[in-house]
């Protein structure tokens, strides 16, 4: 719904300030519940059931990072929401497909970085 999208973009600009004020923890916050918004518009309950559940380890996973990935994760999330808004899931699906993409890949950067692998 409007007030729906209304909501990822607040979403959006308080996860975009609290990136540029350094405030990582509320970032973490921030993005996982857009994550469950998102999950909570597609209207699947096994959707949302199985989010939930995934996206409290993933708020553990991504606070660890915050301070590297946050601003890469908001320019992700701002390309989901714009195709949202545009009503495009085309590009929303390419834009949920890239994020993911991204997250999976610092994962392994980080990992490869803490074991000492290039």
């Amino acid at each position: 719904t409007a007030e729906q999208l209304r909501g990822l973009r607040r979403l959006l600009d308080r996860a975009r300030d609290a990136t540029n004020d350094g405030d990582f923890e509320l970032v973490a916050e921030l993005n996982t519940e857009l994550h469950g918004a998102v999950a909570q518009m597609s209207g699947n309950r096994w959707l949302v059931q199985f989010s939930t559940s995934m996206y409290r380890h993933v708020h553990w996973v991504f606070r660890l990072r915050a301070s590297t990935r946050a601003v890469h994760s908001w320019e992700e999330h701002v390309r989901l929401v714009e195709a949202l808004e545009a009503r495009d899931p085309d590009a929303a699906e390419l834009a949920a497909a890239d994020h993911v993409h991204a997250a999976e890949e610092a994962a392994i950067d980080r990992e490869n970085a803490e074991n000492g692998r290039p």
